[in-house]
């Protein structure tokens, strides 16, 4: 294994079998495998009948897999950078047909990992992962749940069903990681926006939870140039012109309608459907 992609490999079969049964393929089905390691769950997967294209970046595990998997006209292995790798169907197995997807998704990519697969959703029918506990926290939590609730937990209620499973103990792993993992299953939820207008609301997530100590109402008109101009002061002074007292400000009113619904609060305060709906707000007014 080589050090610098920090490999844990798990090797408990019940863990294993339990999460074949959760991504529960059948024949015809397509799977995306990402960190196949040393392929356990890739026989798995296999042995279902399903379609497997894996992708491993750690070239110390290539030859393993080929030499286990390369017969199987129902492998593919792809040596590439998850991160890197176009996850459209047509590219991963030659057909339009969406796939699941079965992951034990390296800890130190885990954030940007999830968000492209919240961009390609459409994509996807189920997803299961393998991830840090303290990951799987934040998937689900909720304002209350404190700075467990941020970015990631608010863009995946959009478009996911988000459960935690069970938990992994390192023990079930070689080399045993210092944290404890767990198993998550996301189910996609109907889409409610075009896929451009899901792009964009990711994307609008993002970057208010980059300022989340911030009030919304700041960040927002900061981002979609919703801010009010400052109006000079009446003056009776030369060169000073007292403005009409009906001067209007793109979409002011719309915008005003937002920051009562902000109520001067930041990101972390609103709950997901709060979120979206102010994201709803700011997109029907054209900002």
């Amino acid at each position: 294994m080589g050090k610098k992609f920090g490999q844990h490999f798990l090797h408990d079969r019940h863990v294993l079998e339990r999460i074949a049964a959760t991504v529960a393929c059948r024949p015809g089905d397509h799977v995306l495998e990402v960190g196949p390691g040393k392929g356990p769950l890739t026989a798995q997967l296999l042995a279902t009948g399903a379609t497997v294209t894996a992708v491993e970046i750690d070239p110390a595990m290539l030859p393993g897999l080929e030499n286990r998997f390369g017969d199987n006209p129902r492998f593919r292995l792809i040596a590439k950078d998850i991160l890197k790798t176009s996850l459209d169907p047509a590219d991963l197995f030659a057909s339009p047909q969406p796939y699941l997807v079965a992951a034990n998704i390296p800890y130190n990519i885990t954030s940007p990992l999830l968000f492209r697969f919240l961009a390609h959703r459409r994509h996807l029918t189920r997803v299961v992962l393998m991830v840090q506990l303290e990951v799987a926290k934040r998937m689900a939590a909720m304002p209350s749940d404190g700075k467990d609730y941020g970015s990631l937990s608010v863009a995946l209620a959009a478009g996911w069903r988000s459960r935690l499973l069970f938990q992994v103990p390192p023990g079930a792993f070689h080399p045993p990681p210092k944290v404890h993992s767990a198993v998550v299953a996301l189910e996609a939820k109907p889409a409610i926006m075009p896929p451009e207008d899901e792009a964009r609301y990711l994307d609008h997530v993002q970057k208010l939870f980059s300022k989340r100590r911030k009030r919304m109402d700041t960040t927002l008109h900061g981002m979609y140039g919703g801010a009010k101009k400052k109006e000079p002061k009446p003056t009776n002074g030369a060169g000073k012109q007292k403005p009409s007292a009906n001067q209007q400000y793109p979409h002011e009113e719309a915008w005003q309608r937002v920051d009562e619904r902000i109520a001067g609060r930041r990101p972390e305060a609103l709950t997901p459907e709060e979120h979206l709906a102010v994201f709803q707000m700011i997109r029907d007014m054209g900002a």
